[in-house]
């Protein structure tokens, strides 16, 4: 170890002892990034293990993983899934939604997916963005959960009140115009379309042309129609209401519609 490595050391120790114990979570991953410092997983896990002591959550979550990969210790699920429980008492969002990721994405550890599903819901509750997002794909898809599109639509429309977002947006309108999940409105439709489509966004800019051509939501305009086609794009808006639907789990704040 460096006198550099170790003059570092000292200063997260020190922090983490008289501010915040998080500072044994951020000391653990800046060795285990190994971007400036000597990566060593065996100091990862004893910094980890140091925040464990005091039931810092990031700590508990990462040297669960730890214990799912193998990672600087030998696997064991059952001292996983105990960490986890642990983490799951501070009862914040974001901390909910990674013991989620965590048992999705090890299918050996027992019972995943319903222990998955379990935290993702609770991390939806308590305001998660992703985890809506998440739950919203999986009631539409009906993957894991009975499908249910207008619990789909609460989940979108709860998502962008916590994070304002144009995709979940985007997804809300096309809720609208189709009636998929909430009761079709068109006017409500173009609306949205056309805010979308005034703050930049390609595949909002096609569908406010089409409202605009063909009186949808709002009076015929040929010139506005003209204005925002000559923006739109068709292969966008396909996107941006497709792909969603094979990226659960992914942090993109998406969805899908047919």
């Amino acid at each position: 170890m460096s006198k550099w490595d170790d003059k570092i050391k000292k200063r997260y120790v020190k922090a983490a002892r008289e501010e915040n114990p998080a500072f044994y979570y951020s000391l653990a991953m800046r060795i285990w990034d190994g971007y400036d410092m000597v990566k060593d997983p065996a100091e990862v896990i004893k910094y980890l293990r140091l925040g464990v002591e005091v039931d810092e959550p990031n700590a508990l979550c990462t040297l669960a993983y730890c214990y799912m990969d193998s990672f600087g210790v030998e696997r064991n699920y059952d001292e996983a899934d105990r960490l986890l429980r642990r983490a799951a008492r501070c009862g914040l969002p974001h901390i909910l939604y990674e013991i989620s990721r965590h048992y999705r994405n090890f299918p050996l550890c027992p019972d995943h997916k319903q222990k998955s599903l379990k935290y993702l819901k609770k991390a939806a509750e308590a305001g998660s963005a992703p985890a809506l997002s998440d739950l919203a794909s999986m009631y539409y898809r009906g993957d894991g959960v009975r499908r249910s599109c207008s619990k789909a639509f609460e989940c979108w429309v709860r998502c962008n009140e916590i994070h304002d977002n144009w995709h979940m947006r985007y997804l809300i309108a096309v809720a609208y115009e189709t009636g998929v999940g909430v009761g079709r409105s068109l006017e409500t439709a173009a609306r949205m379309y056309i805010e979308l489509a005034d703050e930049g966004v390609s595949g909002a800019c096609y569908k406010a042309g089409i409202c605009y051509r063909d009186g949808i939501g709002v009076e015929r305009c040929p010139e506005k129609a003209e204005r925002y086609l000559a923006k739109g794009s068709m292969s966008h808006h396909q996107w941006l209401v497709e792909d969603g639907i094979s990226r659960v789990g992914h942090i993109s704040y998406s969805a899908s519609l047919p």
